[in-house]
């Protein structure tokens, strides 16, 4: 009996148009939802990806002095890699020009993810490579060689 009831009220209300457009808002409003979190679960993953990019890792361990040898030998027995990196920001000299520089040296595993890009010649497109520089080279940055008025082969003085 009730179910009757229930039908016949639905039936009214269908032919007055008011359950339409709350179920086209109710659509609406679910499909935008839905679009917003593809959006941004897309955009988290590209994010995570760029950024372990930039890193040249998944993670990045910092610390002020030295990292302990037991945590690299914990990391090395559940088969993670990992590199060295030694950053810190001095001032660099050359031809009587001198600019603040970030000074980053590591060791020959990295990069971990992704690629290092090199060339010869300043504001070009590098080639990829696996190599770190030599003990007394330095691969610098496309600005530096305007900064400075250096050219590739040119002695450049790092601190004091």
């Amino acid at each position: 009996m009730w179910v009757n009831l229930a039908w016949r009220l639905f039936k009214h209300e269908a032919r007055r148009g008011e359950l339409t457009v709350i179920l086209l808002a109710i659509v609406l409003s679910v499909a935008a939802v839905l679009s917003l979190s593809l959006f941004s679960e897309r955009l988290q993953s590209a994010l995570t990806e760029r950024s372990a990019q930039f890193l040249a890792a998944d993670a990045m361990l910092e610390a002020s002095r030295a990292v302990d040898a037991n945590w690299l030998e914990q990391a090395k027995q559940q088969d993670l890699q990992s590199a060295y990196q030694v950053h810190t920001r001095s001032m660099a000299f050359a031809n009587n020009n001198m600019t603040l520089v970030n000074i980053r040296a590591t060791d020959t595993h990295y990069p971990l993810k992704g690629e290092m890009k090199v060339s010869d010649q300043a504001f070009v497109e590098g080639e990829v490579t696996s190599e770190v520089p030599n003990i007394g080279e330095a691969w610098v940055e496309s600005t530096l060689f305007d900064r400075l008025n250096i050219q590739v082969g040119d002695n450049l003085e790092v601190g004091d």
